[in-house]
């Protein structure tokens, strides 16, 4: 059995029990060799094992799950990522570094021709500044639009019924999938990766899919045309998180 995740009657986000379909085993440790162009890297760190808790403790509380960090690889030995400091290159070996355990989603609809795209995109983000209010402002930016697109009842708190309306105009109006989606001039990690496959105009990638709502947690849990290749680690072993919902029970 492994866990997936689902939303409840209250919108909530919860795991629940599920079943693997098929035999093929779950990939597990992968080498950097066997990642490919638009491949994201999505990264978990266990406080214990790096000695951080207090960030890590509050990215994951603004992300809403397990997973604080997203990398976009551009080439064999490089990602692209979206930090503090800005949007910035750097090798894969040396992203790896900085966590715990990263999983492996990949797009495989996603063509050479679209893959250059993506690539042309990234590079020409690099050196902008990091989106503070877009990242600040993505758990109540989520959790309002995700009640909106399961057709749940509005929140019941006067400070949502107020934004809720203005938010959710907000959303669907700033980003478009397409190849007519703008380029901004900051961007939060999450943000980033979505916005480069948003640009190449991934037809599954409907209205309510857009970058202001989407964490990293969400491009693992979430049906939205990425699956599974494995994990990456500085480790000899893997250390996954007792939620991550690619590990047995």
């Amino acid at each position: 059995m492994v866990l997936l995740s689902d939303i409840d009657q209250t919108g909530n986000e919860c795991l629940i029990p599920g079943i693997k379909i098929g035999n093929d085993k779950i990939p597990q440790k992968v080498e950097i060799d066997d990642v490919e162009i638009g491949d994201l890297l999505i990264c978990y760190t266990d406080e214990e094992i790096e000695n951080k808790s207090f960030n890590n403790r509050v990215i994951q509380q603004m992300t809403k799950g397990i997973y604080g960090h997203v990398g976009i690889v551009v080439d064999k030995y490089r990602v692209v990522d979206a930090t503090g400091s800005g949007v910035k290159i750097n090798l894969i070996e040396d992203f790896i570094k900085n966590y715990t355990l990263i999983t492996i989603m990949r797009d495989k609809h996603v063509s050479y021709d679209q893959q250059i795209e993506i690539v042309g995109f990234l590079k020409r983000q690099i050196g902008k500044p990091y989106n503070k209010s877009g990242a600040a402002l993505l758990p109540l930016c989520r959790e309002i639009y995700w009640k909106s697109h399961y057709w749940l009842k509005e929140p019941k708190r006067l400070t949502y019924r107020l934004l809720y309306p203005l938010i959710k105009t907000f959303i669907r109006h700033r980003y478009k999938a397409g190849f007519f989606n703008p380029e901004k001039s900051k961007y939060f990690c999450s943000e980033l990766a979505l916005a480069s496959f948003n640009k190449i105009g991934r037809a599954d990638f409907n209205h309510w899919i857009n970058p202001l709502v989407i964490s990293p947690n969400d491009l693992i849990n979430q049906n939205i045309g990425f699956t599974f290749q494995g994990y990456l680690t500085k480790h000899k072993k893997i250390y996954p998180h007792e939620n991550d919902i690619h590990v047995d029970e």
